[in-house]
């Protein structure tokens, strides 16, 4: 174990698939396993019991309060923050394990995202630092839509690994194509709540300009078909959050004539 506890913290729903490869990635590193689980139909929690890990379920709160009340509830203060589709590789455990946790500093892993069984490079998906070790009594999470992130009460360092981070990012095309609509949806919501209306030039542009990002100067091209799959869905992530954003405003004009 590292030189001090670390509890894992996962939040899973509907994750029977992936919490296998997860939890058992996990067994050395972590002095604590929690699960918070919000309303799994499948077998996610009977397997995480039975690989040792204590099971809390919840209501969903949304990704950042979620997590929150999952580090509350964390038997230690330093929290392991990993998602139930990803996996610490074993070069990763080791640094882990030799870690001497200083208050102040928090510790990034740099993320390898698959893609259908092959690892991205390029697309803007690699390197890809997350900040992951963190002591609670000064960190939170904040997002009310998408992309959730640490947030810190005082200054800290960051310190990066050298090993990598797995994540096993989608099971099949619809389900990439599910989760294209649900993030399209949340950035959209989010847009709206902050009243933004982008132009028609960023509105018609944008998808174009997000295509040429992630393949030609995030280098896509040189993840083959992969490549040309990802930035093509990119663009069109793009397109559905305006597509969305203006139904909303439609739909509150409507609303209050």
């Amino acid at each position: 174990m590292p030189l001090a506890p670390l509890t894992a913290v996962i939040i899973t729903k509907d994750e029977a698939s992936n919490i296998t490869r997860c939890l058992n990635s996990l067994q050395s590193v972590a002095e604590e396993i929690l699960i918070i689980d919000s309303g799994s139909a499948d077998n996610t929690v009977q397997i995480a019991r039975q690989l040792g890990a204590r099971v809390v379920s919840t209501e969903w709160k949304g990704y950042a309060q979620t997590k929150n009340f999952g580090n509350n509830l964390a038997s230690n203060d330093w929290i392991l923050s990993v998602d139930a589709d990803e996996v610490i590789s074993p070069e990763l455990a080791s640094e882990i394990l030799q870690l001497k946790l200083t208050a102040g500093e928090v510790y990034a892993f740099n993320r390898l995202n698959n893609f259908f069984g092959q690892w991205i490079k390029h697309c803007g998906w690699f390197p890809d630092w997350k900040v992951r070790i963190f002591d609670r009594r000064n960190a939170y999470w904040v997002g009310e839509y998408v992309h959730e992130k640490l947030k810190f009460s005082e200054p800290v360092q960051i310190k990066k690994m050298q090993g990598l981070l797995y994540h096993y990012s989608y099971q099949s095309h619809e389900d990439h194509w599910n989760r294209i609509e649900l993030y399209s949806s949340l950035s959209a919501a989010e847009l709206f709540a902050n009243r933004a209306k982008p132009g028609w030039i960023k509105q018609k542009g944008g998808p174009v300009f997000r295509f040429i990002k992630t393949y030609f100067f995030k280098k896509g091209f040189l993840d083959g078909k992969a490549g040309w799959t990802i930035s093509k869905r990119a663009a069109r992530t793009v397109a559905l959050k305006y597509e969305k954003l203006n139904k909303l405003y439609k739909n509150h004009k409507n609303a209050n004539d």
